[in-house]
């Protein structure tokens, strides 16, 4: 008798994190289910030191490295990536594609309708690129917008993106809504608070402008002369900020650990998670993980970050690029008890479990490729 073969399901998306942290439950889910997984992304394109290829081999699927630049777009770069992905898809001729992020959901998304491969595609955000005005947002827009047409399920992180491509032309009759990209409640379990000796506020997140680092650097300064408070910073540096981040260590006003695989150590040892953010994603992982750990949250009243925190009650909301409202939330939550702000964090761990638990988002995506394999 003929074996029967398996389907196959590549993901693209920009870094190691998108595929294979973020979204490594799906994988195992489809690989459990039978399913061919392949999944393509630059390594270290975000400053990661995990291969595509180690992680790959341990969760029995296949990688495929696509060389990408991460925020910039020359004409000649990009013309390499969509060849490069165009060999792939005709080398491993997949039966469906899952797109991640805005240069896999446009070249992917293109090549995906020319081979006449179903495709299901997420907005993780707008990022830098479709969050602008300008000839080449415009030209993004409106390239990417023909793609989710053609998808057969185009999934949402937050109301603001969606309602942002529908005021420029989309159907939207394909939508579905997810809770960003959910977190693992089992991997980040409810941490033990913290004692009220020294506050620790966590900054945990690329270090760049727009994700609120001038911000959180002007709120460490405030507090420069305090032995009661520390400023602990993770994440990769862009190269404009990485003299400040070490005169700023060496001055004892901030504690820089760089970009850390491992965050729930450094959330267990903070009391509050801080992200001045005011980036185009759809609803940061960082904060999912934070109210999984039951940590309380200080971020902005910015689309993807107000979803996550009940202002008061697990945490504070900010204007976008005000220092001095973000030093006034942090004032209040300095003043509270001990007591009171553990039960902040409780109150954003019930928030996670009700609302962004990450089963919600694995399911919704097995049932769009269930539908479409079946078809």
């Amino acid at each position: 008798m003929m074996r029967r073969m398996k389907k196959k399901i590549l993901l693209i998306g920009n870094c190691y994190y998108v595929i294979f942290r973020f979204r490594k439950e799906l994988i195992r889910r489809c690989v459990d289910e039978g399913f061919e997984v392949w999944t393509a992304f630059p390594n270290g394109s975000h400053g990661e030191k995990e291969l595509g290829s180690d992680t790959a081999e341990r969760m029995g699927c296949h990688f495929a490295e696509i060389k990408m630049r991460r925020r910039s777009f020359h004409p000649g770069g990009e013309l390499q990536v969509y060849l490069a992905l165009k060999k792939l898809i005709e080398q491993i001729r997949p039966d469906l594609i899952l797109t991640f992020t805005i240069k896999p959901n446009l070249y992917g998304g293109m090549l995906a309708r020319k081979c006449k491969i179903p495709y299901l595609m997420n907005i993780t955000g707008l990022g830098s690129a479709l969050g602008k005005n300008g000839l080449l947002p415009r030209l993004l827009r409106s390239l990417t917008i023909r793609n989710m047409e053609h998808a057969s399920c185009v999934f949402f992180q937050n109301i603001h993106d969606r309602n942002y491509f529908l005021r420029h032309g989309y159907t939207g009759r394909n939508v579905q809504m997810l809770p960003g990209s959910g977190v693992n409640l089992e991997e980040y379990k409810r941490l033990p608070y913290p004692d009220d000796s020294l506050i620790r506020f966590l900054y945990i997140a690329r270090v760049m402008r727009e994700k609120g680092i001038e911000e959180f650097l002007e709120l460490a300064k405030y507090y420069a002369d305090r032995e009661d408070v520390e400023f602990h910073i993770c994440g990769d540096c862009e190269e404009d900020y990485l003299n400040i981040l070490k005169k700023m260590q060496q001055e004892k006003i901030i504690v820089y650990h760089g970009q850390v695989s491992e965050v729930k150590k450094y959330m267990a040892m903070a009391h509050c998670v801080v992200l001045p953010t005011f980036y185009h994603e759809g609803v940061p992982n960082t904060l999912l993980e934070a109210m999984a750990c039951a940590r309380p949250v200080i971020t902005t009243d910015h689309p993807g970050c107000r979803e996550t925190v009940e202002d008061g009650a697990s945490g504070y909301l900010c204007k976008i690029q005000d220092s001095a409202q973000l030093i006034h939330k942090v004032e209040q939550f300095l003043s509270l008890s001990g007591e009171r702000k553990e039960s902040m964090g409780l109150n954003g761990r019930r928030k996670a479990e009700q609302e962004f638990d990450r089963t919600i988002v694995v399911s919704a995506y097995m049932k769009g490729i269930k539908n479409l394999i079946s078809k």
